[in-house]
C-alpha cells in the first residue's frame, strides 16, 4: 500500500490483492486484524466457529468502505465456518480454499482457574487442540501451497507466557510454549523457501471489550493498569507482513508500560498506574495522543461523535477520550 512506502525506505511491501486467511477471525486479534489488512485492500479468508459473528464481521467491512471515498474496489470477505476442534478437516479445508499469501493463527483459548491438580483430560484436549493442535495442522495444510508459489508468510500468535509461567495457567502456558517451539522449528524447515515464519508474542492485552465483557471478572483483572489492545498487536503483524521479502522478523514480544516479567518471588509484574502510565503531574487525560494515531486515521475524526460506532465491535477504548471508557 502506498501509504507503508517513505522516501528512504521504498521497499516495504505492497499487500494489495493479499489473500489473507485469519483463524477465529471474530475475536480479539483476529478481528483488529481483519480492519487492518481489510484497509490495505487485501483479499480477506475469515475463519470462526460462529457464523453469525462472521456475517456481521463481513457486513461491517463491507459498510465501512461504502461510507468512505475510495478509490480501490471492496473484496468481499470469504467466510467460513470451522470449529478448531475438527483438525482433522483442516487439510480439506484447505483444498477447498486454496492458496493464500499470509496464514495467521490466532485461534487461542484460556480456562479460568485452570490449576494443575483441578484441570480435567477433556478440558486440557479442547486447548490443546485448539491452542497447539490446529494452527500445526493449518500450517502443515497452507504451506505447501505457499512453496509451489513461492511465497508466503505463516504468523503464529503466541504469547508472552510462552516465558512467564504463572500460577492457574499451567495448560495454556505450556501449549503458548509448544506454539513457540514450533514456530522456531518451522522456520528452520523452511529456511530453503520464500516463506516468513514468525511469532507474535504479546503480554496483557484486554480484549475482553470486544465481548462486552469490560465489567466481568476478566475486565477488571485491568483495574488500574492499561493493557495493550488488540490493535496494538495487529500492528505488530502489519508490520512484520509488510517489511521487504528479504527481511523475516522472527519474533515480537511486547509488553504494556507497566508490565514487566513475571516472577513469583521477584518483580511484580503489573505496577497499577493508572491511565497517567506512572508520569508525574500527568492524570491520565491525554488519551487524545491515540486518537491522532487511531481515531483520524479511521476517518472519524477527534471527535466523541464516534459514540455512534463504539458498540458496533470495531472502535475500542484507545480511541476514545479521557479514559473513562477504559475496562474496569
Amino acid at each position: 500500500m502506498s501509504m507503508m512506502q517513505t522516501m528512504h525506505y521504498p521497499r516495504r511491501m505492497d499487500l494489495t490483492g493479499a489473500r489473507v486467511l485469519i483463524t477465529w477471525a471474530t475475536h480479539g486479534i483476529g478481528r483488529a486484524c481483519a480492519w487492518r489488512f481489510y484497509e490495505m485492500n487485501c483479499q480477506l479468508i475469515l475463519v470462526d466457529h460462529d457464523e453469525g459473528r462472521l456475517q456481521q464481521l463481513a457486513e461491517e467491512l463491507m459498510m465501512w468502505h461504502q461510507n468512505n471515498n475510495f478509490s480501490w474496489k471492496p473484496m468481499m470477505p470469504e467466510l467460513v465456518r470451522f470449529d478448531m476442534a475438527e483438525c482433522h478437516r483442516i487439510h480439506d479445508m484447505a483444498s477447498s480454499i486454496g492458496p493464500v499469501d499470509i496464514l495467521i493463527n490466532n485461534a487461542g483459548m484460556f480456562m479460568n482457574c485452570e490449576m494443575a491438580d483441578m484441570m480435567k483430560p477433556d478440558e486440557m484436549w479442547n486447548m490443546v487442540q485448539t491452542n497447539y493442535m490446529a494452527p500445526m495442522a493449518f500450517v502443515s495444510a497452507f504451506s505447501p501451497m505457499m512453496k509451489s508459489r513461492g511465497s508466503g508468510h505463516i504468523i503464529n500468535i503466541c504469547s508472552r507466557a510462552k516465558d512467564d509461567y504463572y500460577p492457574n495457567g499451567s495448560v495454556y502456558c505450556s501449549t503458548k510454549a509448544a506454539m513457540y517451539a514450533y514456530t522456531c522449528a518451522a522456520r528452520h524447515d523452511l529456511v530453503d523457501t520464500p516463506i516468513r515464519v514468525t511469532s507474535i508474542s504479546p503480554g496483557m492485552m484486554d480484549s475482553s471489550w470486544y465481548d462486552q465483557k469490560w465489567d466481568s471478572p476478566e475486565g477488571r483483572m485491568f483495574d488500574n493498569f492499561v493493557p495493550m489492545f488488540p490493535e496494538d498487536v495487529a500492528d505488530q503483524i502489519i508490520y512484520c507482513c509488510t517489511c521487504p521479502r528479504h527481511v523475516q522478523i522472527s519474533d515480537i514480544s511486547s509488553y504494556a508500560t507497566n508490565q514487566s516479567y513475571f516472577s513469583m518471588k521477584g518483580v511484580p509484574p503489573v505496577a497499577r498506574m493508572g491511565m497517567s502510565l506512572g508520569a508525574e503531574g500527568n492524570n491520565g487525560d491525554g488519551w487524545q495522543q491515540w486518537q491522532q494515531g487511531w481515531g483520524d486515521y479511521r476517518g472519524m475524526g477527534g471527535s466523541m461523535g464516534m459514540m455512534g460506532n463504539f458498540n458496533g465491535g470495531r472502535t475500542s477504548p484507545r480511541m476514545m477520550m479521557g479514559g473513562n471508557l477504559l475496562p474496569g
